[in-house]
């Protein structure tokens, strides 16, 4: 049965409206910040806080890496004589049982 992903939920929980999108929900709580609950609320300020302060966090929150950067420990191994995945701690495979 193949998952469905389910569309994100812009929620007013005070005037119980489905917004439809974070435009939207932006819009409205801009309009009425007394519908924003605590967590809302405190997220807003902080934020606001944090531009007012000069450390706007330019878009991305996200950590990045380098493209290109190849991470050693990520690299499978395999057995040279059956083929099956191995740990590089292994001394002998699962699989055929020879020695590597």
């Amino acid at each position: 049965m193949a998952r469905t992903r389910r569309k994100p939920q812009f929620k007013c929980h005070k005037c119980k409206k489905n917004l439809g999108s974070a435009r939207a929900s932006y819009d409205h709580f801009q309009d009425n910040p007394s519908h924003r609950n605590k967590k809302q609320k405190t997220d807003y300020l902080k934020n606001k806080a944090d531009v007012a302060a000069g450390r706007d966090r330019g878009g991305s929150i996200l950590p990045t890496r380098r493209r290109g950067a190849v991470r050693r420990d990520r690299v499978q191994k395999f057995c040279t004589s059956c083929g099956n995945h191995r740990l590089p701690s292994h001394e002998y495979c699962g699989g055929c049982g020879s020695k590597l």
